[in-house]
């Protein structure tokens, strides 16, 4: 059961992904006329203006927490798998769909773009889905009572994910601003 489990993570990945580089495509996004941050006008706006931070913390924040508190009680109910499997799907068509539009976009330098809006927050934000995942198989294990010790791990993941808000607040969010200067 174990490697149907790793079989299925491993073609929602790869589906996920394919999925996301497939939409910019389909809705001829390369041409610059659909609205939103990578929009011609979206680019040079975000370039020269000034975002505030603590805003902007709060609303990755919430969103964050949001995902990872449904993730953690899904655990506890039978589509805890569906739940986790489905939010992979969405995370890997999200980076298929900016990885493709900032290639559209900005041509090889993309990818170094692409580089400044995810790092070094995702390595955090990874480790925090692997835990999650990690919890999950051990929640199946085990029964689906809610134990001190499984507060300690939403605690930690909790901690882990507010160091991965203040990364993507802060320091993704000037690094971003840097590279757009120097295109701009």
């Amino acid at each position: 059961m174990e490697k149907k489990i790793q079989a299925t993570v491993a073609v929602m990945i790869i589906f996920g992904f394919f999925c996301g580089t497939a939409i910019p495509e389909l809705f001829h996004m390369d041409q610059g006329t659909y609205a939103g941050l990578l929009s011609r006008y979206g680019l040079q706006s975000f370039a020269g203006g000034s975002l505030e931070p603590t805003e902007l913390f709060r609303f990755v924040w919430q969103n964050r927490i949001l995902g990872l508190t449904l993730l953690w009680m899904s655990c506890y109910t039978p589509v805890g798998l569906i739940m986790h499997l489905l939010f992979l799907f969405w995370l890997c068509l999200s980076f298929g769909i900016l990885l493709s539009i900032f290639l559209l976009r900005q041509g090889p330098e993309g990818i170094l773009l692409l580089a400044c809006c995810i790092l070094p927050q995702w390595i955090i934000y990874g480790s925090v889905l692997r835990q999650e995942f990690s919890f999950l198989a051990g929640k199946k294990s085990r029964t689906t009572e809610m134990y001190q010790s499984d507060l300690r791990i939403y605690g930690r993941m909790l901690l882990e994910c507010l160091a991965g808000c203040l990364l993507e607040t802060w320091f993704g969010l000037y690094i971003f601003q840097l590279f757009l200067q120097q295109k701009m």
